[in-house]
């Protein structure tokens, strides 16, 4: 039942995307590239943050960019004090946004040409206030390939998607960061990045603060528009995951149900078979 963005119809609404960057020499060419080459949307603008680069990203940025008027750069002083450096980030674009739609993007996922089109009519068509297209996760090593599909499994087993778009609440809020669009009218009410900018995982709670503003949203079916490689080996996943995947079930308490949920149906079997 999760909702799968296909309308690629021509869109007239202002849409400005973030694309917080510190460090991301490996990623940032092929990420403007891909960002450059969409199509569909009128009026779009991208803001790209870069949060004090120390390697090549910034040369690397300004080559990419070219004489595109589309992009604005912002070069920040770092994190404010209090908050995280992705979210400090988000907000310095999000205060420089005047725009209907405001979409955040991760420098390591890749969209297709069409990708903002088809999500903008998305989330217009569905009435929403906020969409969370789940880019395709690349897994290469065996780590990957038997951790990264626990990602979506999580919320895909546990959670009705039609009834959590119909009458959401925090406690079934998904979103990722990675991919993530909102109408600013619903920002503006949160004030924008405020109440995540000492999460960790900041994409699921501005979701549940969304929720908890009167707003509706829903995960949905990005991979036809987007893909990504999060981590490259055990090491990474265990880093990226053991510092925040407790939070993303609502504390100690809800991993503790989910990790007996997944032994009860994924390994119990493999055991009694």
């Amino acid at each position: 039942t999760i909702r799968i963005p296909k309308n690629s119809a021509p869109v007239q609404a202002s849409v400005m995307l973030l694309l917080p960057v510190r460090n991301e020499e490996e990623n940032i060419t092929e990420c403007i590239a891909a960002l450059k080459s969409q199509s569909g949307v009128v009026n779009l603008k991208f803001i790209v943050i870069n949060d004090q680069s120390t390697d090549k990203t910034s040369e690397l940025l300004t080559s990419a960019i070219s004489n595109d008027s589309r992009f604005t750069v912002l070069n920040t002083d770092g994190p404010r004090t209090g908050w995280l450096g992705k979210v400090s980030a988000l907000q310095s674009g999000y205060e420089a946004i005047n725009a209907e739609f405001v979409v955040t993007l991760d420098a390591d996922v890749r969209l297709s040409p069409d990708a903002l089109c088809r999500a903008i009519n998305q989330i217009s068509e569905l009435d929403l206030d906020f969409i969370s297209p789940y880019p395709r996760q690349e897994a290469r090593t065996m780590a990957e390939k038997l951790i990264q599909p626990l990602l979506h499994w999580s919320w895909m087993s546990t959670i009705i998607l039609r009834l959590a778009e119909k009458k959401p609440q925090p406690s079934t809020a998904v979103a990722n960061g990675q991919f993530f669009i909102a109408r600013k009218s619903a920002l503006d009410e949160v004030d924008g990045f405020q109440s995540v900018q000492h999460q960790i995982l900041d994409d699921i709670e501005i979701a549940r603060s969304l929720i908890k503003s009167g707003f509706r949203g829903v995960v949905t079916e990005g991979a036809e528009i987007a893909h990504t490689r999060m981590y490259q080996n055990f090491s990474e996943i265990r880093d990226g995951y053991g510092k925040s995947l407790y939070k993303a079930f609502g504390g100690k308490v809800g991993a503790l149900v989910a990790t007996a949920f997944i032994a009860l149906i994924g390994i119990l079997p493999l055991i009694l078979a």
